[in-house]
């Protein structure tokens, strides 16, 4: 028969795990966004007197601005994924070109 099946790759499994959590934070933040959008809205509309315009338009630039921090934060995290080490050699380059 096959081989067994190998366990994960531990220190994989957690990188996902953090990706996860840093979704989880960017979900919260576009949920803001639109109830921000939303509420900036309602205040407008009680200070002019209007119907639900105010809200309306806030809730649709509140979903823009969340569908725009979505979009950069999965990009993001999907980057982190697939080159894990990147962001530090960066820093460390930074470090000797800028330096001592």
């Amino acid at each position: 028969m096959g081989d067994p099946p190998r366990p994960p790759n531990a220190s994989r499994e957690r990188a996902e795990i953090r990706a996860g959590w840093r979704m989880l934070g960017v979900a919260w933040q576009v949920s803001a966004e639109v109830l921000g959008g939303m509420a900036l809205g309602w205040l407008y509309d009680q200070w002019e007197g209007e119907g639900s315009t105010g809200v309306l338009v806030g809730a649709i630039a509140g979903i823009g601005v969340g569908l725009w921090t979505l979009v950069r934060g999965s990009m993001r995290v999907l980057n982190q994924l697939e080159h894990p080490g990147e962001k530090a050699r960066r820093g460390e380059d930074a470090d000797r070109k800028g330096g001592a």
